[in-house]
């Protein structure tokens, strides 16, 4: 696992956040190919109650501690990058090329969702702490970076704090977005849910 570089972290936080283009990031020195892709946000869901309250200490231990949860999970099985975006926010941007791409589960909303589940019980597992969790979908391109991190966003905001992971995906066998509202046996058990985040956002 590749140590967190305080530079590469602000190069991948411009990206996301359309602040900077492509041309001005080198994508080389970020390792970043795809040319498919998908942003993940996790929240750190920390209480507000009286007696829970934390410091900013805290909550950049926390944040830090979650990354490291993600990194560990994923670093093996799948190309990601990771930075931080704001005080509570930790993106993770999974990349694939072609042949990743091909060898997917034919549904990639499972795919998707796995990893989102696994996100959520292991940092509620080892930091004791909830986190919400938002998906995008996948697209094709490095331009669509900002767009897929806003779905991951808003995906975020619909979810609330309920803990419910909100996952939007690109269904597609001709190049088209084919969104679908999928049922899951957590949805019932109000831990994970499926929803989907309009391709205009």
């Amino acid at each position: 696992m590749e140590e967190f570089r305080p530079e590469k972290d602000e190069l991948l936080e411009r990206l996301l956040n359309g602040t900077a283009t492509s041309q001005e990031v080198g994508l080389k020195e970020l390792r970043l190919a795809g040319p498919y892709f998908s942003v993940i946000r996790m929240k750190l869901d920390l209480p507000q109650e009286e007696g829970a309250s934390y410091s900013a200490r805290d909550t950049r231990l926390l944040r830090y501690g979650a990354r490291n949860v993600a990194e560990e999970l994923l670093h093996k099985e799948e190309k990601i990058l990771t930075c931080y975006s704001g005080e509570r926010d930790i993106c993770i941007l999974l990349q694939w090329n072609e042949t990743e791409y091909a060898e997917l589960d034919m549904n990639k909303i499972n795919h998707l969702e796995m990893i989102g589940r696994s996100l959520h019980h292991h940092v509620q597992k080892y930091l004791s702490i909830p986190v919400v969790v938002g998906i995008s979908q996948i697209l094709k391109g490095v331009e669509f970076l900002s767009v897929l991190d806003r779905q991951a966003d808003k995906a975020i905001a619909w979810a609330g704090s309920m803990g419910i992971i909100m996952c939007s995906i690109m269904v597609t066998s001709i190049g088209a977005i084919m969104p679908k509202i999928l049922p899951s046996k957590s949805l019932r058990r109000r831990i994970i849910g499926l929803s989907i985040v309009p391709s205009n956002i």
